[in-house]
């Protein structure tokens, strides 16, 4: 049975390319039919695996000017992988986004369907932000997963995200699950991040975590896997032998505390944020579009997102009403 996953968050800078990438590689290492498409209009998973430009792209796909295979290229460096790209320059992929998109909000979904009878792992990477494009494609997965970084920005960006994505979920019927966090760029050594660790883990949601490597950055530099890369590099530094010395070997001794402070704000928020169960009612209305703009605007001027600006005004209201009686 085929299974499609989605790695999204908002924010940018969290790793979505990086993970979604290295996953879809082990995913064919350990023998499964991988199929990793590169839903990012700026194409960096595609970067990443391709040297050249294709000749068809995901856009080509979607609109109908060639068929899924004629796009689909297998990376001959990983079996059992293959790549649905996305050719960054030109801007294809997000001017049909902005456009023909709004008339067929499940193309993403058909697509996926067809293409489930031919891989059994469907691995979709996409941009920041929840504009039609990701709405489109959150949708036609089965999971989404969400990657961040252990910090507060991150933090702020997932609550909203649960927000949204709820929302989407009930507006469009969807029925995609969204239980897993992956805490990346993660230092044992810094405690802000293992108090994020921490308070995430006590929560709902199922906690993996990735250490700092510089081993991504460089093996996406060479346009190549992370797990091909190491070994590669590790053999030509060590032999066979030595390579599987270094694979077994652990640190022993402790990491030093990079922060000594007994609480770190980045801490308090994860636990306010992980430790809700269900004591949120999620509420939709409508507003006038002009008024919407208004309140964004004003919200923004206070460093707050829409959701969180909701809230707030909400809050404030609540209180003068009060005081006032």
């Amino acid at each position: 049975m085929s299974k499609s996953i989605a790695f999204h968050l908002q924010k940018g800078g969290v790793g979505k390319t990086t993970i979604s990438g290295t996953l879809a590689c082990q995913s064919a290492l350990e023998g499964a039919s991988t199929l990793l498409i590169d839903v990012d209009p700026q194409g960096n998973a595609s970067s990443w695996f391709l040297k050249d430009a294709p000749k068809f792209e995901l856009a080509d796909v979607i609109q109908g000017k060639c068929f899924p295979n004629e796009a689909i290229i297998q990376l001959d460096q990983v079996p059992n992988l293959s790549l649905l790209p996305t050719f960054g320059i030109g801007g294809t992929l997000k001017n049909y986004s902005e456009t023909k998109l709004a008339e067929e909000p499940y193309v993403i979904q058909d697509l996926l369907k067809e293409l489930s009878k031919t891989y059994e792992h469907i691995i979709l990477d996409l941009s920041p932000g929840l504009g039609r494009l990701e709405r489109s494609s959150l949708i036609a997965v089965d999971e989404v997963i969400t990657p961040m970084t252990p910090e507060v920005f991150s933090l702020d960006g997932l609550e909203i995200f649960i927000e949204e994505l709820e929302r989407l979920k009930k507006n469009l019927r969807s029925s995609v699950r969204h239980s897993k966090i992956v805490i990346n760029s993660f230092d044992e050594r810094i405690k802000q991040h293992r108090d994020i660790y921490e308070e995430a883990s006590k929560g709902a949601f199922e906690v993996f975590k990735v250490p700092v490597d510089p081993l991504f950055r460089k093996a996406q530099e060479a346009n190549a896997a992370p797990q091909m890369f190491k070994s590669a590099r590790l053999t030509r530094r060590f032999g066979s032998e030595g390579r599987k010395n270094m694979a077994l070997k652990k640190a022993t001794e402790p990491e030093e505390d990079l922060v000594n402070s007994s609480e770190s704000i980045s801490g308090k928020k994860a636990r306010q944020l992980f430790s809700r169960k269900e004591n949120k009612v999620l509420t939709t209305f409508s507003i006038e579009p002009s008024f919407k703009a208004q309140l964004e605007e004003m919200f923004g001027d206070m460093g707050l997102g829409w959701a969180a600006g909701i809230r707030f005004a909400l809050k404030e209201f609540y209180k003068k009403h009060t005081a006032e009686q």
